[in-house]
Parts: C-alpha cells; structure tokens; sequence
C-alpha cells in the first residue's frame, strides 16, 4: 500500500512539472522558484522530482512541441544550415542571392551575440531568482511591454525585410528574457512588434530563437550521463513528464500564437502583472 502511494505521488508530483514547466514557457520563473510556489500554494513538495533525468524529460517535452508546430520553418532553417556550410566552403556565398530562410538562419545567430557578451555574468542574472520581489517586479515591468506591443499599428513588415538591426535588437530583447520574471519568447515577440514586423512572424521568430537555449540545455544533460545511470522507473516517470510537457507546450504556443495574432497581448500582461503582484504578496505574507 505504502509503495502504491508512493506512486501516485510521483505521477502527481511529476505531472504538475510537466504542466509548470510548459506554462514557463510564457510564464518564466526556475524550477526551484516553480518548487517552492506549488509548495507554498498546494502543500505539494515538488523537489524530489527536480532531478535531472526528470529535468532532461522536461526539457525535452518542450524542444519537440516548439519544433513540431514550427516545423516547416525548423525544417526550412536545417535545409539553409547545409546550403550555407557547402556554399561558404566553396567561397561562393553571397549574401543578395541568399534565400530568405538562409537570411533568417544567420539573424538568429546575430539575435544572440548579446547572450554571448553577457555570458560570464549570467550567474549572476540567475542567481536574481531567490529574490522574489524582484522576479514579481519583473514580471509587472515586463507586463507593461506586452501591453504597449500591441498597440504598434504599423505591423506590415514581412520576413525577408529583416535586417541586421532588427535580429541585434530582438537579441537585446531575449537576453533580458534571462532575467527572472521576464519571458524570453515574450520579450522577443514584442520587440519584433515593437520593429513592424507581422504578428505571425513575431511568434515564430521569437520560438526559434529560443531552440538553440533548449537544445543546449538538453545536450547539457546528456553530457551528464544521466540515461545511462538512471532506473528504468525513473525513465518511465521521465516520458511521462516529458508528454505532459510536450502537451502543455503546444497548448502554451496557441495561446501566444492567438494573443498576439489577434493583438490581445493584454491578456498576457494581465496575467504577467497577477502574477508579480502575487509572488511579491507571497513573499511578504507567507
């Protein structure tokens, strides 16, 4: 009886990260900062299923939900990958005869040289979370960006009128989304919108420069070791957070897909703001 409880608690302990961590695509806080609030809220410990097999699985659900609803633009940018690698080995790229999604590929590795100069510091930047007041007064700060993006009019700018400026300046955007209680794929999103770009394309470019991170951090545990030294219990719990996740993510990606299709960016802050103002009075009060 006692072990079939134990059971049931994973399941359940295992199910409401999978379903935290889809849901921290758009709404950003740690994994121990996500443990301590369930905890604090619900009674239930997460931190016993924060290990990183489990970590990995989640990791995982949320790589494979953002390439498989943007997976023609994923496929499309692989393609680019090898026809850049055999051009520049023939020294016969040039960039006006580009294609478009070859353009894009190389703006996205622009988007993230303001990662790549602030990257000793990033320690740093994280080590923030523990500081709830801050990370609820990040996600009201962060809010209001949201909110003003929908209010760009002019949003006519198609993908292939990107330019350097535009990929450094959405970079600058999803580096401050490494800031706790700042979104990565929001902060993107909305500097896209803020540079006149269509809604569409603002969701899109804003997930796919958010694969590299999760990739990384998925071939980051895999460096670890962790299948090889894990349980075949652990593994099973592990594909179903990792489902869980997937699930949550896709759901996730529709809601900003719409919310900022249909300009209702609103909504998000709305929600952004709740959030803060409740971290901040859970950190006075509880």
């Amino acid at each position: 009886m006692a072990e079939l409880n134990n059971i049931v608690l994973e399941i359940i302990r295992v199910l409401i990260l999978g379903i935290t961590q889809g849901v921290s695509v758009l709404v950003p806080v740690s994994s121990q900062v996500r443990f301590d609030f369930v905890h604090k809220i619900t009674g239930v410990d997460l931190s016993a299923s924060g290990n990183p097999l489990v970590m990995f699985f989640l990791q995982l659900g949320v790589l494979l939900a953002i390439i498989f609803i943007f997976r023609s633009r994923v496929m499309s940018l692989i393609r680019a990958t090898g026809r850049i690698t055999v051009k520049l080995c023939k020294r016969k790229f040039i960039w006006s005869e580009a294609r478009t999604s070859q353009k894009i590929l190389v703006f996205i590795i622009f988007s993230y040289i303001p990662v790549f100069i602030l990257m000793p510091f990033l320690s740093v930047i994280f080590s923030l979370e523990k500081l709830w007041w801050l990370t609820g007064s990040l996600f009201i700060i962060s809010a209001f960006v949201y909110l003003f993006s929908d209010r760009v009019v002019d949003n006519d700018r198609k993908d292939d009128k990107m330019n350097v400026k535009d990929a450094v300046f959405a970079g600058v955007a999803n580096l401050f989304g490494f800031l706790p209680g700042v979104s990565c794929v929001g902060m993107t999103a909305a500097a896209c919108s803020y540079r006149g770009f269509r809604k569409n394309f603002c969701i899109k470019y804003a997930f796919l420069i958010f694969i590299p991170a999760v990739l990384i951090s998925v071939i980051n545990f895999l460096a670890q070791g962790i299948i090889t030294q894990a349980y075949t219990t652990e593994i099973v719990y592990g594909f179903f957070g990792m489902f869980v996740t997937f699930g949550t993510t896709i759901v996730v990606i529709k809601i900003m897909r719409y919310l900022m299709e249909q300009r209702k960016m609103y909504l998000y802050a709305a929600v952004s703001a709740a959030i803060g103002t409740a971290l901040i009075v859970i950190n006075v009060f509880i």
